[in-house]
Formats: C-alpha cells, structure tokens, sequence
C-alpha cells in the first residue's frame, strides 16, 4: 500500500507539472521510506522514465517514417541527434574514463563540486544506482515496458472504437505516441493543448475529422490521465512528501 500510495502520489504531481516533471517526487518516496541516498533513488526513476521515453521514441519515429517525414533529409537529421542527446549521457555517465573526466571537472567548482562529484556526491550516487542495472534486469525492464505500453495502445483503441473512428491499432498507436511525446516538452500542464494538437494532426493524416480526433484526445486525456490523476490526489492526501533539509543531494 505505502509503495502505490507513493506511485499514484507522484503521478498527481506529474500532472500538474509541466513536461510532468513533477513525476521525479518518486525518487523523494523512496529516500524517504527506503532511507537510501537522494541520488541512488533518484537513479531508479531515471532509469523508468529513459525506459518510457526510449519506447514512445520508438513508436514515434514509426509514426514519422509512415508519413513519409523520415525521407526528408533534415528530419533524419533531427530525430538522429535527439536520439543521440538521449542515449549518450547514460554510457557516458557510467564509462569509468568519460566519468573520470566529469568528476575532475566538477570538482573545481568548490563547495557546490564536492557535494555533486565528491566521494560521497549526488553524481556519483546515481551513478552507482545505475551501475546496479544489470543485463537481466534491463531485459526485465524492457520486456516489463513493451506489456504496459502494449496494453495502454490497445485500451486507447477501444476508447477510438467507442467514439467509432475507423482506424486500426496501429494508427491509435502511432497518434497516442506522438501525443505523448510532444507533451513531454514542457509548456503546458498536463499536456493539455499539445497533446491534442499532435494527434488531431497525425489522425487528419489517416482521414478522421478533427472534431473526432479531438474528442478521442479529450477521451484519452480524461481517461488515462484525469482519472489517474483523481485517484493520485487522494493518494497525496495520504502520503504526502515531507520536505526535509538537505535531501537536494543526499540523505545521509
């Protein structure tokens, strides 16, 4: 019960959070209730959101290469380097050299360096979480990702099959991504604009009016995310996070 208290909790404060980056109050539950370091909890909620992200990454590069976008040669550029932005920090964080060249550097910076880079620092303690991510747990993780992400693309095709928009599970797929994914930028609460913006624009693509595409992102949105986001407030209500001095870089 406390661990799901927390879950529901911190989607609550996703939600009203732009880019939901409110979402990382996880990793303030599990310092708090497990009485591990700020940054090797922090490193367990990195590890679910690169998780997430790499999968709607996926799905929305599908969704570009079906509307003929990746065969423009700027496009391919820019979903390379985003790509590129999101995966080389992590091998570069845990690479002994490239980490080794971090933490020399940060180290000149004083007091704000040790606390961050030190022996003990922020960095090195997520670091450390991250190294705990072995083969058979990532492929856990992964395999873990791809059920969840495969069961929420099949309820918004029922909820498209509800409003009676005739396009397969595919098309619901590829439009839920991209909705997703341009939520992530932070510029507005909830997603709400964005969200409806990209996938009124990919379902125009496949011939479903905007007024229809519109009601199903109204539906997703009051469905996957009001109700959770209900259930989440009940669940802060409960547990709270209680803010303590010092939890910015570790809890010892």
């Amino acid at each position: 019960i406390p661990s799901s208290l927390a879950y529901f909790g911190s989607i609550f404060i996703g939600l009203l959070t732009p880019g939901r980056l409110g979402e990382f109050i996880k990793a303030v539950y599990v310092s708090r209730d497990c009485g591990v370091a700020s940054g090797r909890a922090f490193s367990s909620v990195l590890a679910d959101r690169i998780f997430d992200l790499y999968a709607l990454m996926i799905v929305g590069v599908a969704a570009l290469v079906s509307l003929g976008l990746a065969d423009n040669g700027a496009t391919v550029l820019a979903i390379g380097a985003t790509a590129a932005a999101l995966i080389l920090p992590i091998p570069l964080l845990l690479s002994d050299t490239t980490f080794g060249w971090f933490q020399a550097l940060g180290k000149r910076f004083g007091k704000l360096g040790g606390k961050l880079f030190g022996p003990e620092g922020w960095v090195v303690e997520l670091r450390d979480g991250l190294k705990q991510l072995t083969v058979p747990w990532a492929l856990l993780a992964v395999a873990l990702t791809v059920l969840a992400y495969a069961v929420f693309y099949t309820q918004a095709y029922l909820l498209a099959l509800a409003l009676d928009i005739n396009v397969g599970v595919v098309q619901v797929s590829y439009a839920v991504a991209l909705g997703s994914l341009i939520t992530l930028i932070p510029i507005s609460i909830s997603g709400i604009g964005t969200r409806e913006a990209g996938i009124v624009a990919y379902l125009g693509t496949v011939g479903v009016t905007p007024e229809a595409a519109l009601g199903f992102s109204l539906l997703v949105f009051v469905t996957f995310y009001l109700g959770t986001g209900l259930i989440g407030s009940v669940a802060w209500i409960i547990k709270p996070v209680k803010w303590e001095r010092g939890v910015e870089f570790s809890s010892r």
